[in-house]
Formats: structure tokens, C-alpha cells, sequence
């Protein structure tokens, strides 16, 4: 019974698996193929390999991907520098309303992101 057990959820979950990766394998044969190719036979492999279309691809995305990576390191460098000295301020130092502030920050990091994400754009 436990070894049918066993074989059912390796069913189930490889069944998963190629539910999951079928996205994927379709990105990557459409990557290849050209339009006249697409439209002719969707699900068939490519006449030929196109490396000079990620090269293109790579070409174009290449300045939006290297702002974003800027950005990015920019703001975590910043969060992780203010998060540090807050941290050491509430541990080290005593304040009046430390209590309340430090039991706010707590309650506002309980709200999910994605619920502040609409309001941010209507103001």
C-alpha cells in the first residue's frame, strides 16, 4: 500500500512538472523558429538553430536590463544601510515613543506589498 502510495505522488507530481515546464519549452521552440515557420507548424521543431536572435534580443534588453541592475543595487544598498542604523536604534538607544514606533513598524510590515501597490499609483 505504501509503495502505491509512493508511485501515485510520483505520478502526480511529475505530471506537475511537465504542466509547469511546458510554458517554457514552447518560449524556447517559438525562440527559434520564424514567423512563416510559427504559423506553418506550431508544434514542430525548427528548420535550423538562430543563436542571432537572442544576440538581438540580448542587444536590445541589454541597457533596460543594466538601469534596472543599477536601480536595484542603488535601493538595497540604501535599505540595507537605514534598516541597520534603525535596528541599532532601537536596540541601543532609549527614547520616548519607542514602543509605540517600534509596534507600528511591526503592524505596517504585516500589510502585504501588493495592497499598497494600487493606492501608490492613485495618488
Amino acid at each position: 500500500m505504501n509503495r502505491v502510495k509512493s508511485t501515485g505522488a510520483i505520478l502526480v507530481l511529475s505530471l506537475l512538472l511537465m504542466v509547469t515546464l511546458l510554458p517554457f519549452y514552447i518560449a524556447l521552440l517559438l525562440s527559434q523558429k520564424t514567423n512563416g515557420e510559427v504559423h506553418s507548424s506550431l508544434w514542430s521543431l525548427p528548420a535550423t538553430l538562430r543563436p542571432e536572435y537572442y544576440q538581438q534580443s540580448w542587444v536590445a534588453l541589454y541597457p533596460s536590463i543594466l538601469n534596472s541592475m543599477i536601480i536595484c543595487i542603488a535601493i538595497v544598498a540604501g535599505v540595507l544601510v537605514l534598516s541597520s542604523l534603525a535596528g541599532y536604534a532601537f536596540a541601543r538607544l532609549k527614547f520616548c515613543g519607542k514602543g509605540v514606533l517600534f509596534t507600528a513598524i511591526i503592524f505596517l510590515m504585516m500589510i502585504p506589498g501588493i495592497l499598497t501597490l494600487v493606492p501608490g499609483y492613485l495618488w
